[in-house]
């Protein structure tokens, strides 16, 4: 829980905001032009540790109550969704312009935004300040377990990600196909949809993966 509150307040809250103020049209997903246009921002931070406390709380409830595949399915589903949606909606949610050319119906492609200075800040630079810490966190909390324990909780994490993989494409296959979307979600975007969908995933568990594990016998290490 310390761990949690001093990564979020320490880390995650300051990178987060200077990231909001830098880029408030884009964080907004153009609602705002600027962080002077509405007072509402100054709770941002604020908002970031609710959430994060009560991811917490949620996933210790499910792990009393329903154990750690509960929490695994939970927190895998809630990447998924976010994660899908960036693929989905990423000729809003990863516009390369700025506030008047999004409302001026300016277009641009999905690898236009990876030259820009919001991908710079708010992916590289983000990741770099951010990533250590959660990495080390991550490590230092799944270690210690043997090399059979690893590897099933491991093919449980994969065994989510194809699942939800093969969900949000044949879901989204389908729906296009259907007609039920507009025009443009057609199925060319499938493929920025599960590189959006994939790769995240493969960085949130790669710490888990490195995670150094004991021989069958030695003593767990202590949370």
């Amino acid at each position: 829980f310390t761990s949690i509150i001093l990564m979020i307040s320490v880390v995650f809250v300051p990178v987060e905001s200077w990231i909001l103020l830098r880029h408030t049209d884009w964080e907004t997903t153009f609602v705002l032009q600027s962080a002077a246009d509405s007072a509402i921002l100054a709770f941002a931070p604020l908002v970031h540790v609710v959430i994060a406390l009560l991811s917490y709380f949620v996933s210790i409830s499910l792990l009393k109550r329903n154990g750690p595949d509960a929490v695994i399915k939970s927190s895998m589903w809630a990447f998924s969704a976010f994660f899908a949606t960036q693929g989905i909606f990423y000729d809003s949610l990863m516009y390369a312009g700025n506030y008047t050319e999004y409302h001026a119906g300016v277009q641009y492609s999905f690898t236009d935004f990876i030259f820009t200075d919001k991908f710079r800040d708010c992916y590289l630079i983000f990741f770099c300040l951010f990533g250590p810490f959660f990495y080390y966190i991550c490590i230092s909390w799944n270690s210690g377990c043997t090399k059979a324990e690893k590897a099933e909780f491991m093919g449980k994490l994969f065994q989510e990600i194809g699942q939800h993989t093969a969900i949000v494409a044949i879901g989204y296959t389908a729906a296009a196909l259907s007609g039920m979307f507009p025009p443009k979600y057609d199925v060319s975007r499938l493929g920025i949809i599960l590189l959006m969908h994939l790769v995240p995933h493969m960085l949130v568990v790669l710490p888990l993966y490195l995670s150094p594990t004991v021989n069958e016998g030695e003593e767990k290490k202590e949370d």
